[in-house]
């Protein structure tokens, strides 16, 4: 066995937890995947994640404040029905209200067709 330390080990293990928290496994299977060295532990993925996020929203900051591209932001609201599958005192069924948005650049458009103020007369 190889003991030796490097920054590209655990490429396939978070790959393969990435796509086990994508498919919904239970975190039961994370733990035993993890003291087994098949994949790495639910927290890591979850770590990952929140970079993975934070590191797009700085992309898409940067690609906004750009104003050589023009992009469009798309917003939808969300809603989730919590159904609670055992209710007891305080456990009620609850809506979870949220707000999706999704910025696409607009490719081969000037950004000034974009501008509301030359549309005005």
């Amino acid at each position: 066995m190889d003991y030796s330390r490097n920054s590209h080990a655990n490429k396939l293990a978070i790959i393969k937890g990435l796509f086990d928290f994508a498919h919904g496994v239970p975190f039961d299977v994370f733990a035993c995947n993890s003291r087994v060295a098949y994949t790495v532990s639910y927290g890591a993925v979850r770590h990952c994640l929140e970079e993975l996020s934070q590191q797009e929203a700085r992309l898409v900051v940067e690609r906004a404040r750009d104003h050589t591209r023009g992009g469009v932001v798309v917003m939808d609201n969300v809603q989730n029905y919590l159904m609670q599958r055992d209710i007891r005192i305080g456990r009620t069924h609850t809506m979870n209200v949220g707000l999706a948005a999704t910025y696409v650049e607009l490719e081969g458009i000037h950004p000034n067709a974009l501008n509301f103020a030359d549309k005005m007369w």
